[in-house]
This record gives C-alpha cells, structure tokens and sequence, in this order.
C-alpha cells in the first residue's frame, strides 16, 4: 500500500476531500495508489506537509514499521500537549527540576506500544538482514548456510517458549558473548554489564576458551615442526626422483 492512501485511512480523509483540496481529478489519486502514474513532485510538499508525514513515506510502498510511524504521527497530532513539572538526581547527587511536555490522556500509552513494536520489527528486520546470503556462493554452500541459520532459529525458539527461561538471563549470556567478540563500544568493554559478577565471569569463561583453542593450534603446529625436525633428511637426487615422478 501507497503511503499516501495508509495516510488517508488513518487520518479519516477522504480521496474526493484530498482531490478537491489540490485541485484534480479523483481519478489521479487512483491511478497513483495503483502505481499506474507516481505522484507529482510538485504535491509532495503540501501533503507532508498536510499529514506531517516524511516526502518519502507519502510515495513508497510501506510496510508494517512504516505504518505504525505513521499512526504514531496521527496520534501526536490530534492531541494536545501539556507542561509536566519533573525531576532527576544528577551525577552529583543533586535534584534537578526540568519541564517536559506530556501527551494529554491515554494516547501516550498507545504511542509508546507503537514504539516498542517498531523496535521489535526493526529488529526482526535486522536478523533477516543478518542471515541473507552472499548470492555469490555456490548452492552447496547456500543450502548449508540455510541449515544452519535454521537451527539457530529453531534454538532461540525453544529457549524462550520455556516456561523456566529467563530472558534477563539470556540477554546477559548474550550480551557476554558480544563484549567476548568485541562488538560492543560504551564505558569499558564490558558496557553496563561492568559490575555484573554473572556476566563477567562468562566472559571471562568464553576469553579462557578462546585461549585454550588457540594454544592447541600452537601445539598442533609445534607437533607438526618436531615430526618434520625427526624425519630423515632426503639427498637433492632423491628430491629429483620424487619430482620427476
């Protein structure tokens, strides 16, 4: 769906009103909700700024994040704002009074749920995004690649339909992993998680293992140079020979 005609729904207006309002025929607005004709540069302008909706939102095929943005958008607009009298400690222990604006009635609530599934979805996005393919590999390697993002899938799933799983203890041992990997940046490189004995010790746990590998592969290699070093020593001509065969 056009982004345009999901504005359309959500803010109650109608395609003859929209028509009306910028002097053309309804016609037009069909021809471009079906992708018959793109919409006019020239109108993008009024009606984002109509909607106050983004230029690009009003003419691209949107998705389900894209529409929760949207009605987000909508509910901001209709209602009215008021100023909240708040408070916070800072860094040096002392209260601090700021004014924020707050949504009036209930309305905040539904924008923060829009918020959070919009978090949830872009991260569904991420993962997809993740597990693509190099559509340069062979298809031998494709089909494995696909086996193997399939039993991690199929893992994460059985892990957290338990009932006894604890997600803030898989977000730890995760998060562990990540700052074992050296993928997070923040205060240190154990972020927030700096004072958590549990995650500490895990990635003290995955270093210590990555380690140990890394010391067999110098013995392997070590083993390898003594077995070479204790091999008889073979005369150019048998060289030549072995060569020439």
């Amino acid at each position: 769906m056009l982004g345009l005609e999901y504005a359309l729904q959500v803010f109650g207006v109608s395609k003859a009103d929209l028509a009306k309002e910028l002097g053309i025929d309804r016609s037009n607005l069909t021809m471009w909700f079906t992708s018959i004709r793109p919409i006019p540069k020239k109108y993008l302008p009024r009606l984002a700024q109509k909607f106050n909706i983004p230029e690009m939102y009003l003419s691209k095929e949107i998705g389900d994040i894209e529409k929760l943005e949207i009605q987000n958008i909508k509910f901001s607009n209709d209602y009215e704002y008021v100023q909240v009298e708040n408070s916070l400690i800072d860094e040096n222990g002392e209260v601090v009074n700021y004014i924020s604006d707050e949504l009036v009635n209930d309305s905040l609530e539904f924008i923060e749920t829009n918020k959070a599934n919009i978090e949830y979805l872009k991260s569904i996005k991420r993962l997809q995004m993740t597990l693509n393919l190099d559509p340069s590999e062979s298809v031998g390697n494709k089909i494995n690649a696909i086996k193997d993002n399939t039993k991690l899938i199929s893992l994460f799933a059985e892990i957290m339909k338990s009932e006894k799983v604890n997600k803030h203890k898989i977000e730890k041992m995760l998060n562990a992993i990540l700052i074992h990997l050296e993928e997070r940046t923040g205060f240190g490189k154990l972020y927030d998680y700096q004072d958590d004995k549990f995650v500490i010790q895990l990635v003290k746990l995955l270093d210590r293992g990555q380690e140990i590998k890394g010391l067999k592969k110098v013995v392997a290699s070590d083993m390898k140079v003594l077995y070479d070093d204790r091999q008889p020593k073979k005369s150019k001509k048998q060289l030549l020979i072995e060569g020439g065969e």
